[in-house]
């Protein structure tokens, strides 16, 4: 009887210490599984950002001083892409810091075709004013 009472007591402690063992460990693995959430937020928003700037066009911008100049449109043409889809591309000429400047552009992306002579708005930087994008009509 008494290595029966000393057999349970002796189960009852092992029990204790394997719970003591498994709580701490389960402690850890949920404090590990919360970094590892916050961790993947932050991975997956950056590179999405990344993308968005990627596709907007907007990483040549980053970190440099952005002046948005009114340019007029010296050129204009279609061109042919795909089965029977055209797109209009267009040059223009724009001023900063007594300089001209000119760049060529995509007009269809704002749905509206560009004539010679409109008045459009181009985002450049004052570092390289080569550096544009088309924003749209003023």
């Amino acid at each position: 009887m008494d290595e029966e009472v000393d057999w349970m007591n002796n189960k009852s402690k092992n029990y204790s210490q394997w719970r003591t063992r498994y709580l701490r460990s389960k402690n850890i693995e949920s404090r590990k599984n919360i970094l590892l959430f916050f961790v993947s937020i932050f991975f997956l928003t950056f590179t999405f950002l990344g993308a968005y700037l990627w596709w907007t066009d907007e990483f040549k911008f980053l970190g440099k001083t952005v002046i948005y100049v009114n340019a007029a449109v010296t050129q204009e043409n279609m061109k042919h892409w795909g089965r029977g889809y055209y797109y209009q591309i267009g040059v223009c000429n724009y001023i900063v810091e007594g300089k001209e400047y000119s760049s060529d552009f995509r007009i269809n992306d704002s749905y509206l075709l560009a004539k010679i002579g409109d008045t459009i708005v181009v985002k450049t930087t004052l570092e390289n004013p080569k550096i544009s994008k088309f924003i749209g009509y003023p």
